[in-house]
């Protein structure tokens, strides 16, 4: 499972659902795991906050900077470049790690503990705002998927393309990876 950006308290507050059997939304799960990815993949970071190891090369130039998916690092465990312990060369940054030396043509491996607190206490309010308007327009649209125009009693509906609305992605723009930023 991944982070829960959403509660489903929050959820029926603010969609109005009166069942508060869970079992009523068997698709809610899904929905909410799929809106964190997205939610990561727009950001190009990770939210949730665990030890994890990641590998960078550099290839030509001097690599001093390594930027990690999953910030803000909290910890940094080990930093190995090319086998050897550089791990007190390295200060955590708003984007991963610096090191103190330069290293080139070389594999940086980190291992590292990074992201948001997992229960949630620790989320920006524009992310779990971003969370929640996506989640309960992906839930409210699941039976039309890929649907481009809906029939209804009243005559058809023109659905946008599957993806991040516009209000999310604004909500969003600020929580980039910086090496993301457009």
């Amino acid at each position: 499972m991944t982070i829960e950006l959403v509660t489903y308290e929050a959820l029926a507050d603010f969609m109005g659902l009166e069942d508060y059997d869970l079992s009523a939304y068997p698709a809610l799960d899904v929905v909410r795991d799929s809106v964190v990815a997205a939610l990561e993949s727009y950001m190009g970071r990770e939210l949730e906050n665990r030890q994890r190891t990641e590998t960078i090369y550099a290839y030509g130039k001097p690599m001093k900077m390594l930027a990690l998916k999953a910030i803000p690092v909290v910890t940094v465990s080990e930093v190995l470049v090319d086998g050897y312990d550089w791990t007190s060369y390295a200060t955590a940054t708003g984007y991963g790690i610096r090191l103190d030396r330069a290293a080139m043509y070389a594999q940086a491996q980190v291992t590292y503990t990074g992201g948001f607190v997992a229960d949630g206490v620790s989320i920006p309010e524009d992310i779990a705002r971003a969370a929640l308007i996506q989640t309960a327009y992906e839930l409210q649209s699941k039976d039309n998927v890929g649907a481009s125009s809906v029939s209804t009693e009243g005559g058809t509906v023109q659905r946008p393309a599957i993806g991040l609305l516009s209000e999310v992605k604004r909500l969003l723009n600020n929580h980039k990876h910086p090496l993301k930023q457009n």
